[in-house]
């Protein structure tokens, strides 16, 4: 894969997640609407996240959530950048992903002060945390992570 594939994913990550945060803001109307999908099983509501991280460090000012948020990004791209030429198909696949996502969730936090969750699943009675498409993303990407792990790093590194 090339540089260029890499970020056309990324991209494409993004702009699918800024996307259905669109979509669906517009779809329930208001922070008061429920969509439910299946009862006690999947719902559809408007949640603002203002932590980090399943809501973590919530209470935290909004400049150093940005800050820790702009930094990991950084550090994760810097890392993708330098080592791009060694890393394997499937390596380059889930950090495109991940790299997508992210940026996904940093802009909308950047933009809105919070970031847009909108997709709610129970697990029997209890809710699992409200998430939106960049996470779901993300957690593709760390799956090919560790997919790429499970088969002992057989991906060979791309020679593009």
């Amino acid at each position: 894969m090339k540089k260029f594939h890499f970020f056309i994913i990324a991209i494409g990550a993004f702009l699918v997640d800024l996307l259905t945060k669109i979509l669906f803001q517009k779809l329930l109307g208001s922070p008061y609407n429920i969509i439910i999908i299946i009862k006690n099983v999947f719902e559809i509501r408007w949640v603002k996240n203002f932590g980090l991280l399943f809501g973590i460090f919530e209470r935290f000012p909004f400049t150093i959530k940005v800050l820790i948020m702009f930094v990991s990004l950084t550090v994760f791209f810097l890392f993708i950048y330098l080592s791009f030429n060694k890393l394997g198909k499937l390596e380059k696949w889930a950090f495109a992903l991940i790299l997508g996502g992210g940026f996904g969730n940093f802009f909308d936090r950047l933009i809105h002060g919070g970031v847009f969750d909108f997709l709610q699943i129970f697990i029997g009675k209890y809710p699992w945390p409200t998430f939106n498409f960049a996470d779901m993303i993300i957690d593709i990407g760390i799956g090919l992570i560790l997919i790429d792990i499970f088969l002992g790093g057989k991906n060979a590194p791309d020679p593009h």
